[in-house]
């Protein structure tokens, strides 16, 4: 498992306590916070010196997700239009999407990924998404994490009932967030909430790999018995 979280979400889908180990994600290791700002993020978007809200959309499977992707395109150019002067909106399309969910969205800044993940979640505010591992990649870097989830729409992810995100759950309360966080311009994630997510991080694969030389050397002495 990658970390706590995890394995309760097995352990409610049924899975024995037992039988899982949160020994973390060596894919994640090399996600660590760095010196960069929002300079380099603003250089590649060429987005002006302001707070910086990124949205990755799951508008690539309109009949797994529902309404809630165009209705997420809705709440976020509202907000956009509102804040115009005081936030770049981002909306970071899914691998499997062409963007033609935003085509009636003038003012969000629409990308296809081309930017490094890392160099996003350093260089944003915050970041929002209905679900993606980004919900919890997001917290490595101490971000806020804002979960669109409106009433009536599939449950694709439950992240925020885990306390593991800000559930947003209408275009009223997106923009009070937003004000709130250009008004604090803060809103770090929890001390350690990330910890939760990812056991080990930094140092998992090592971790993992000391795991199986001992359960080899384990096997390898009990054959000999």
């Amino acid at each position: 498992m990658w970390g706590e979280s995890s394995k309760e979400t097995l352990v409610e889908l049924g899975v024995p306590r037992e039988r899982l180990l949160p020994l973390g994600s060596p894919r994640h290791d090399s996600f660590l916070p760095s010196t960069n700002d929002r300079r380099q993020l603003r250089s590649a978007l060429s987005l002006p010196d302001r707070p910086i809200f990124v949205f990755f959309s799951n508008g690539n499977d309109l009949v797994r997700n529902g309404n809630a992707p165009r209705e997420s395109a809705a709440w976020l150019q509202t907000m956009a239009s509102e804040y115009t002067s005081r936030v770049s909106v981002v909306v970071r399309l899914h691998p499997n999407e062409d963007g033609s969910l935003y085509e009636g969205c003038p003012d969000l800044h629409r990308t296809n990924g081309l930017q490094d993940l890392a160099t996003t979640l350093q260089g944003c505010d915050c970041i929002g998404s209905l679900c993606s591992t980004v919900l919890y990649e997001a917290l490595l870097y101490k971000k806020p994490v804002w979960q669109f989830y409106a009433d009536g729409w599939p449950e694709l992810a439950n992240n925020w009932t885990k306390g593991l995100a800000t559930r947003v759950s209408s275009q009223s309360e997106l923009c009070r967030l937003v004000a709130n966080l250009l008004f604090e311009r803060q809103g770090v994630a929890p001390n350690d909430i990330s910890g939760r997510v990812f056991s080990n991080h930094g140092r998992a694969a090592g971790v993992i790999a000391e795991f199986i030389d001992q359960r080899l050397s384990e096997r390898s002495s009990d054959s000999t018995t």
